[in-house]
């Protein structure tokens, strides 16, 4: 009875340039997060994919199964208050910019999900049909993969040497296919070097 309660825990996080060995079902996420406020929770559907994370930018990598996921909840905490959000009902570039796929046996990369509040907006207001203390708060997901790899190649440069990257959101990514083709003709050149 106690397990069903439970809350789940947030998806398992790869270590730096330990050795992987991923499930047949299971892909690489790259989670990349700007955030100036504490942020509770971050899922995608039913998936936790970070908890307690503190203001600041944040990159990191975490397997999960296969499959078509959106991030649908982010938690802030203000001033010992939370609240929660879907980023779903804000404005969007697309109605798609929240939903990105994951691939097995590849490293996916959804976006830099941007989290902006503003605290001078803090107020007790009816929001919804609900009363309680509320801010103004931003949610976009932005395409920064150049800085994302950037970063991962101080971090985890063997897992993006051993797995394709590729872009899974919604606004395309010409950058990520151009990393893809540099790599291969780097590894085609070191593999046709001279004696």
């Amino acid at each position: 009875m106690l397990a069903a309660c439970a809350s789940p825990r947030p998806i398992p996080v790869v270590l730096p340039d330990l050795p992987l060995s991923l499930a047949e079902d299971e892909g690489l996420l790259i989670v990349q997060i700007d955030t100036n406020s504490s942020v509770a929770r971050i899922s995608a559907g039913a998936s936790v994919i970070s908890e307690n994370l503190p203001k600041g930018r944040h990159i990191w990598i975490a397997s999960l199964p296969a499959g078509r996921y959106a991030w649908s909840e982010v938690r802030i905490e203000f001033a010992g208050l939370r609240n929660s959000y879907r980023p779903g009902q804000f404005k969007r570039l697309n109605e798609h910019e929240f939903e990105f796929d994951v691939v097995a046996g590849q490293i996916n990369y959804p976006g830099e999900l941007v989290i902006r509040t503003d605290p001078d907006s803090f107020q007790f207001d009816v929001y919804r049909g609900h009363a309680g203390y509320f801010w103004d708060i931003s949610i976009r997901n932005r395409n920064h993969s150049a800085m994302a790899i950037r970063s991962l190649l101080k971090s985890h440069a063997r897992l993006l040497d051993d797995y394709a990257v590729r872009y899974a959101g919604s606004s395309g990514d010409g950058f990520l296919a151009f990393y893809a083709k540099e790599k291969a003709r780097v590894r085609g050149s070191a593999g046709t070097s001279r004696p």
